[in-house]
């Protein structure tokens, strides 16, 4: 539903939710039915320059659309409103139709997700290709590969071929962090557009521990006689010295040099920031999966002082 403000489009979806109530049932079934809907995501207010964006892309579509910034399920969102704005009937996404609908369940038939954390190889990329030489049902296909900085660059180069051989009615979405992250030659043939950033707070309760740290990837000396200590570093508070690594590496990637790590970080070249990007996911991943995070920060630290070596 579009609020009468203007100001932020919801999209609203109850699925598989259970109340012990009979009436709340058939409110959740009634209000369903009205709606139409399936997935509940939200495209807030600091994004909403971006539609206004798509209603000028959408005269003259590019084959291929970046898009960076914000959070991961900001750009997911905005790429299915993108799907349905190539394809629903009216100037701009009613969000009711059947299309529409079918888009945000994701099960329209055109459209083909591709999520790189669930894996995506060589194969794939290439049974895709054999269903892009095909004409779209509808009027377009939108192929959407989510964080698309993880694929390999094998994968990377049979995407490319698929963008080399253009077949109308295709259209491709690339959701990443920050450009810098993909192949150089995936840029050059996209049209790139950047979401608002999210407002970054540092935690400055980590700082006895981000001093260290970063000076260990300076120098590669006084860390692991902190790490030794089974108590030095809880789960979140590794989260929180990722997190500002990841700062870090955004700023670096947008010409700052404000910060030594950002200072050491400038003087390196894109596919090392790549690695970079790279070592900060799996270990951000390894928390999650209950590793160590003394042992998770003590790999990361070395990944990255090795990688800073690389001027």
């Amino acid at each position: 539903m579009k609020q009468e403000s203007g100001e932020t489009v919801y999209l609203v979806l109850f699925s598989s939710v259970f109340f012990h109530s009979p009436l709340h049932r058939f409110i959740i079934l009634l209000f369903h039915c009205l709606v139409n809907m399936s997935t509940f995501f939200i495209i807030p207010e600091n994004q909403q320059r971006v539609l206004q964006f798509f209603q000028k892309l959408k005269k003259n579509p590019p084959q291929s659309l970046v898009l960076e910034g914000g959070r991961l399920d900001q750009r997911l969102s905005l790429a299915l409103y993108w799907a349905m704005a190539l394809n629903c009937a009216e100037d701009t996404p009613c969000l009711k139709c059947m299309v529409c609908s079918q888009i945000k369940d994701q099960v329209f038939r055109d459209l083909i997700l591709l999520d790189t954390r669930e894996g995506v190889g060589v194969e794939d990329i290439r049974q895709m290709r054999t269903t892009l030489s095909h004409p779209p049902h509808h009027q377009n296909r939108v192929v959407i590969i989510n964080e698309a900085q993880n694929i390999t660059p094998e994968s990377a180069n049979a995407l490319l071929k698929s963008m080399e051989e253009p077949i109308p009615g295709n259209n491709f979405i690339l959701l990443v962090p920050q450009r810098e992250s993909l192949l150089p030659t995936l840029i050059s043939r996209s049209f790139v557009l950047t979401l608002s950033w999210e407002q970054f707070s540092w935690p400055e309760d980590i700082n006895d521990k981000w001093e260290p740290f970063v000076s260990f990837v300076n120098t590669g000396r006084g860390w692991f006689h902190l790490t030794t200590k089974k108590t030095f570093l809880t789960k979140d508070e590794a989260k929180k010295i990722i997190l500002c690594a990841q700062y870090e590496l955004l700023k670096t990637m947008h010409g700052k040099k404000d910060s030594k790590l950002s200072s050491l970080w400038s003087r390196l070249d894109i596919p090392t920031w790549r690695k970079i990007h790279l070592a900060l996911n799996l270990a951000d991943q390894a928390l999650d999966v209950k590793a160590n995070p003394n042992i998770v920060l003590d790999w990361l630290a070395v990944k990255l002082w090795n990688f800073s070596q690389h001027k």
